[in-house]
């Protein structure tokens, strides 16, 4: 999902639909926002750091207002994944 809340709204409607999570759908999502290990599964997610992110947009930003000639950048960050119950590893059996 988009995000850890979107992600919510996967878990509620497969409940709803019956669908066994994780062994019929596995459910990711991003933020790792602080309810997301109450949420029932609890919820796999991606940890991402804002700050860094933050911090390496507004270098950006001011790289191309100071610089006519700055070529657009790709930037990879790292993120973290948190593995929950809303996932089966591969360790893990599904019958």
């Amino acid at each position: 999902a988009q995000n850890d809340r979107m992600a919510l709204g996967v878990l509620r409607a497969a409940r709803d639909l019956g669908l066994d999570i994780p062994k019929q759908l596995a459910v990711i999502g991003v933020d790792d926002m602080p309810l997301s290990s109450y949420f029932d599964p609890p919820l796999t997610t991606v940890k991402q750091d804002m700050v860094r992110i933050g911090r390496e947009a507004a270098r950006l930003m001011i790289q191309t207002i100071e610089d006519a000639h700055f070529k657009p950048q790709h930037i990879r960050l790292p993120g973290q994944l948190i593995v929950r119950n809303s996932t089966i590893s591969k360790e893990k059996e599904v019958k």
